[in-house]
Order: structure tokens, then C-alpha cells, then sequence
């Protein structure tokens, strides 16, 4: 989102209608499946004005949101709330960090994470410089279950005032937190690329024993890569971290790509799919990642050849490789999706179906099996189709899909609504 000819992809209009099943509109499916759902709103801890909400489901199996809220002051602060499955309600919310000079965007968006030790990781976004793009990427650590927070430490060690963002932060299999992010560091030096970078850190003290943030070095993991899509990262059953992130060739082409770091070493970057995407700015639509053992699902939008879609692929052997992409959509897709593995072979996809204007959208659900079956499309909520709507959110906490979204309009706020199944296979 550096100052270069930004651009959001929006698709044409076309008249569709949101209900529960939208198959005159759709791809034909490919197979037989269902998916039926209850789903109710649940009350949600946000104050007006929020947004940019994001969950994390811990390896303890608890679920976590955060989100921001303007202060009072001017400023913006970053909550943090837990699920309580046995009583399907949010807790009072604590804060994570507060500041006067953040940087608030619709589409990179803070985030929390959980390790296997309990250890908490959050990261918000700051500016660091006066250009409209100029911000960088602050992380905390806790290490008593978000009650309190270390000092903030810039996760990068360049601060030129250019983009630092887009960052996507796993636990890491030998404990800390690994971060993968997009930076705009050439832009300094005249090179209008952004590159993906990954760094691990953990938490440490300082000398007066006071809690604080250690990182390790840094490592560059793509040199030229989409401007403004977010990253989508994960770690598998065999300890392997997966990132999946749009790409940008000499050509223009912008595919989803993927590196794994296996044994503590990154690979190579390599295409999931060929969609062969020439596009000469960024379409800020980024993939999701679902992982169940070693097998992933990976969602993402495309409109190669003019036609906007969204599409999912598995994998089987941790990553390495993956099946031919299935379409999911109904034929009008915003995208901002989302991904959860029910099964080793059967997902669920979500996505945002626009309607003939921006408020004429819908949050979309449905089951995908690794055959190829995909079920009816399922209306979670309606909501927009502009970037007021943001990214909505979606985590599967055994038998019940948690959502999150941001409600648009005078009383702009983060909601909440939980999904239990009902039947479908």
C-alpha cells in the first residue's frame, strides 16, 4: 500500500439474490454434500467505533479475538476477549496496548496468537513517518494468559518510513512465535517492490528483570511480492511452518504462492496453483490456510481471464504439493475468505458474495471435500461488500463455526454470531 498505483479489484455487478441456497446462480456443484447450520448472533464486548477483528484458536483449544476501538482520547486501543463454549458467550474484554499514532486499515489488520506453553503474542501496526504509508509492525509478548504485556519492540529492524505490515504470526514448534510480514523497504532506495520476510521471537527480560521481547535474525523469503494482500501462515501436526501469500512476477502475474520451513530451514517459494492472475496493482485480497495433521487447505480470489472467483486446494503431504483447485463461489465473489478443516479430506470455506451494490453482500459458507463434492452455499450474515466490512472471520471450536465480522454504518462495530451443525455430510 506503498504510494503507487493502488487499486482494489471490484468485480461487475451482477444480480444475485443472498438466501440459503443460491444454486441458480452458481457454478454447478461437483457432487453430492450438505451442510446445515443453526446460526444465532451472540453479544460481542465491542464499544462504537471498532473493526479489524481477528481470532485465534489457541493449542489449548480456548478461542481468542481481538479487535481495535477508538479511545477516547483520539487514539486506539487493542482488545482482547476469550470464548466460552459451555456458555457460548464472550469475556469482558482487557487491553492489549493503546496509542495515539497507530496505523487503522481495514485490511491489515493486528492479531494475537497462542503457544503451546500459554505464551501470548499480539502485534499492531504504528507509524513510524509521515508519508500516508509510512508504518511499521509492533509486537508484545504475555506470559500469563494476556493479564499483562511486555514493553513493544518494532518486529523489523529497518524503520524507514515506508511499509512494514500484512504480518502473519504462528507459534513456533520450538517455542516463541515466528512472524512472516510484507516490507517496503527498497521503496527507500527507489525499488517500488515489497518483499516477504520472516523473523522468530519469544519473550525476554531485560536487565531489570522487567519483561521485554527477543528476536532472532532476520531471513528474506521473497524477494518481489504482492503490495498489499495479507498473509496467511500456519504450523502442521509435523511442526512444519506454512505461509501462503500472493506473489508478484516480472510479468504481473499474481499467484498464490507458498514456503515451508521444514527442520528449522525455509524452502524455495513455489505456486500453489496456476491461475496466471496479470493484474498491474493490488486486488488486497489475500488467502487463508486450514491445517488438520499433515494435510492443509488453502482459499484464495482470483479473476484470471476476467473472471472472479474463489477456489480452494488440499494438500496431503504437509504442503509440498496440492490437488487441482476447486471453484467454490456463486458467481459474484468479493473474496476476503476464510478456511477451516473439519476432517483430513472436507473443509469449510468462507468468502464474501457481492450483490448488485455494496451493502447487497453476503458472508458465505460451505462444505468442500477433497473429491470434489462441494455442498449448498450457506448465509452466515449480510453485510458489505466494501472495505468498511473488512475481513470477517471464522474458527471452528468442536462442534460450532464462531464468526466475527464488522457491522457497517452509523454504529460501525465488530459482532459476533456462532453456527452449531445440524446435519450434512
Amino acid at each position: 500500500m506503498q504510494d503507487h498505483a493502488y487499486y482494489r479489484y471490484r468485480v461487475r455487478p451482477r444480480l444475485i439474490i443472498l438466501c440459503v441456497a443460491l444454486a441458480s446462480c452458481a457454478p454447478a456443484p461437483q457432487g453430492a454434500s450438505t451442510l446445515d447450520l443453526r446460526t444465532e448472533a451472540i453479544s460481542f464486548p465491542s464499544l462504537s467505533p471498532s473493526g479489524e477483528p481477528f481470532l485465534a484458536k489457541g493449542t489449548d483449544g480456548r478461542l481468542y479475538a481481538s479487535w481495535i476501538e477508538a479511545s477516547g482520547t483520539g487514539g486506539h486501543r487493542l482488545r482482547l476477549s476469550r470464548f466460552d463454549p459451555e456458555e457460548n458467550s464472550w469475556s469482558t474484554p482487557g487491553t492489549i496496548a493503546e496509542g495515539e499514532d497507530w496505523f487503522v486499515n481495514w485490511a491489515d489488520v493486528p492479531s494475537i496468537t497462542v503457544g503451546s506453553d500459554g505464551e501470548m503474542a499480539a502485534h499492531w501496526l504504528a507509524r513510524n513517518g509521515n508519508g500516508r504509508y509510512a508504518y511499521g509492525i509492533l509486537v508484545s509478548t504475555s506470559e500469563n494468559g494476556g493479564g499483562t504485556w511486555s514493553e513493544p519492540i518494532w518486529l523489523h529492524d529497518d524503520n524507514s518510513a515506508t511499509e512494514h505490515g500484512f504480518a502473519a504470526v504462528v507459534p513456533d514448534a520450538s517455542g516463541g512465535f515466528t512472524a512472516v510480514w510484507l516490507d517496503g523497504r527498497k521503496y527507500a532506495s527507489g525499488v517500488n517492490e515489497m518483499t516477504l520476510v520472516a523473523r522468530r521471537f519469544a519473550s525476554g527480560r531485560r536487565a531489570d528483570g522487567s519483561p521485554s521481547v527477543e528476536t532472532s535474525e532476520e531471513v528474506l523469503l521473497d524477494e518481489k511480492t504482492c503490495d498489499c494482500c495479507p498473509n496467511a501462515a500456519v504450523v502442521t501436526a509435523a511442526g512444519t511452518t506454512f505461509v501462503a501469500y500472493r506473489d508478484r512476477s516480472e510479468d504481473e502475474i499474481r499467484d498464490i504462492f507458498a514456503v515451508r520451513r521444514v527442520d528449522g530451514a525455509w524452502a524455495e517459494p513455489t505456486r500453489i496453483t496456476e491461475d496466471n492472475w496479470q493484474i498491474s496493482a493490488c486486488p488486497v485480497n489475500g488467502p487463508a490456510i486450514g491445517t488438520r495433521e499433515d494435510n492443509l487447505a488453502v482459499a484464495w480470489f482470483t479473476a484470471a481471464n476476467d473472471t472472479p472467483r474463489v477456489q480452494m486446494a488440499f494438500s496431503t503431504d504437509d504442503g509440498i504439493s496440492f490437488d487441482p483447485p476447486i471453484r467454490v463461489d456463486e458467481g459474484s465473489p468479493t473474496g476476503r475468505v476464510g478456511v477451516v478443516m473439519e476432517e483430513t479430506d472436507r473443509a469449510i470455506v468462507m468468502w464474501i458474495e457481492s450483490g448488485t451494490g455494496d451493502s447487497d453482500a453476503g458472508i458465505m459458507v460451505r462444505r468442500v471435500h477433497r473429491d470434489g463434492a462441494i455442498s449448498n452455499p450457506t448465509i452466515i450474515a449480510r453485510t458489505s461488500a466494501s472495505r468498511a466490512s473488512g475481513y470477517p472471520r471464522m474458527a471452528l471450536l468442536e462442534e460450532k463455526l464462531v464468526f466475527l465480522w464488522t457491522q457497517t454504518g452509523d454504529d460501525r462495530r465488530v459482532v459476533s454470531a456462532i453456527s452449531e451443525f445440524i446435519g450434512g455430510s
